[in-house]
């Protein structure tokens, strides 16, 4: 083949495979043109959290409040599970509410505690009154017995809005056994 000629169809290639990128381009974009600035964001909303653990402590994130996230921490050695929450206007700990596990999951002092730990959101029915769970619930398991507990923040939106400090004890949503079977 002549080089001019191999030259030309890699160049006409190369017009061709940029115009159906173009066309492609325009054409994904023709419906988002026709969205509602509101549905756009709606879609485009996005919610992650982390957890991590180690065998003396476990932490995991979720949301409580609109723009608030909550930090929540469980020391197996005592059984204490914290829950923290930074006020974005004032970039501090507004928010700080605890209890202990041990005794909704039966654990025994003598066992080697090992617990599981994770956060997921409900939408929680709005009440009458200031105070109303948050986002998050926080889910605690004894990975020895299956034991688990489910718990809720007493959550007072209008003393955050103000910039109020919150605090108190978590609210002990249900409880239940994972295994229905005796393990050896």
């Amino acid at each position: 083949m002549n080089a001019n000629f191999k030259s030309w169809c890699f160049g006409a290639g190369g017009l061709c495979t940029g115009l159906l990128v173009a066309l492609g381009v325009w054409l994904g974009r023709l419906p988002a043109a026709s969205l509602d600035h509101q549905d756009v964001a709606a879609q485009m909303l996005l919610q992650a959290g982390g957890a991590s653990q180690c065998d003396r402590f476990a932490a995991c994130t979720g949301p409580v409040d609109d723009g608030g996230e909550g930090l929540f921490m469980l020391d197996f050695a005592t059984g204490q599970l914290t829950a923290v929450v930074i006020n974005g206007r004032t970039a501090s700990i507004q928010a700080r509410f605890e209890t202990n596990v041990v005794a909704a999951l039966g654990a025994k002092a003598s066992d080697q505690p090992r617990y599981l730990l994770t956060s997921g959101v409900t939408d929680f029915r709005r009440t009458g009154g200031a105070v109303r769970p948050g986002a998050s619930v926080i889910y605690v398991v004894d990975a020895n017995t299956g034991a688990f507990a489910a718990y809720g923040i007493p959550w007072n939106s209008q003393q955050w809005a103000n910039g109020g400090p919150l605090g108190g004890g978590l609210t002990l949503v249900g409880k239940g056994l994972a295994r229905n079977v005796a393990v050896e």
